[in-house]
């Protein structure tokens, strides 16, 4: 099968590739924070509440209008698609934080319905909304994911900070990092991290990692067997697994030309 937003390959019974699938679970493991986001912006009065030309000095409602309709956005959603999978008796659920984690519980069983590729097009234009409602700051940053452990569980939640400071900050668990010791360690995780092995394959060539070495090579190491999957069923492997079997293919290629040249010698 294939998947139903980019067409890459997935598992038997599966409508989405697991970079999508991953996708909503990023969203939804860190949607609690992003609804916080909206809620503070929502209370927050409009710049120009007051009715201008007129003379009134009535004010207008304290509410970000613009919050709040992300807000609805977001909640329609994900219990939308929360009805859609568990069935009409999760209307009785109004926290659209619950919904989000019965989602995220059920996501193996959410990536094999006809609809998730929906979901995942839909979820990600609700959050994209949010973030640039709740986050105009021009000198507010990203720095990455957080790293801090809660109760066994990585914090959902990015590190923030303002542009130029070496420190920055977690909202949900309050973290604060040195920002270059921080990206240091994310760098060290993305070797890590599953993925498809074009998508892979194609960061590390334009990092420089695998000088000449082409997609249909590394696909050679796989059916040769010198390189396999972290998840077979799924197809996804990890940088540092390529990148362990380019050294030891290039090691063994300077072995036999030595080999050749001693040879030649002699």
């Amino acid at each position: 099968m294939s998947c139903g937003i980019c067409t890459a390959p997935t598992g038997d019974g599966y409508t989405i590739c697991w970079d999508h699938t991953a996708g909503i679970q990023k969203h939804l493991a860190e949607l609690d924070s992003t609804i916080t986001e909206l809620r503070t912006t929502m209370a927050r009065q409009d710049v120009g509440a007051q009715s201008l030309g007129t003379g009134s000095t009535t004010a207008q409602p304290a509410v970000n209008l613009d919050a709040l309709d992300a807000y609805e956005q977001v909640r329609e959603v994900v219990i939308g698609w929360a009805v859609a999978l568990q069935g009409r008796a999760f209307y009785w659920l109004t926290r659209t934080e619950e919904a989000a984690s019965y989602l995220l519980t059920n996501l193996d069983l959410v990536a094999r319905q006809d609809w998730a590729p929906d979901l995942a097009r839909e979820l990600a234009d609700a959050v994209r909304r949010a973030v640039q409602v709740t986050d105009r700051a021009a000198d507010k940053i990203s720095v990455g994911r957080c790293q801090t452990i809660m109760e066994g569980v990585r914090c959902p939640d990015t590190v923030t900070a303002i542009q130029g400071q070496t420190h920055g900050r977690c909202r949900t668990c309050g973290a604060t990092v040195d920002i270059l010791e921080h990206q240091q360690a994310l760098l060290q995780d993305a070797n890590r991290v599953l993925s498809s092995l074009p998508k892979l394959v194609r960061a590390l060539r334009s990092a420089g990692h695998l000088p000449g070495v082409s997609l249909k090579r590394v696909e050679h190491w796989v059916q040769r067997g010198k390189l396999g999957p972290v998840i077979p069923f799924r197809h996804l492997y990890t940088a540092a697994d390529i990148m362990d079997t380019y050294r030891r293919v290039e090691a063994y290629k300077a072995e036999q030309a030595e080999k050749a040249l001693r040879k030649n010698a002699a």
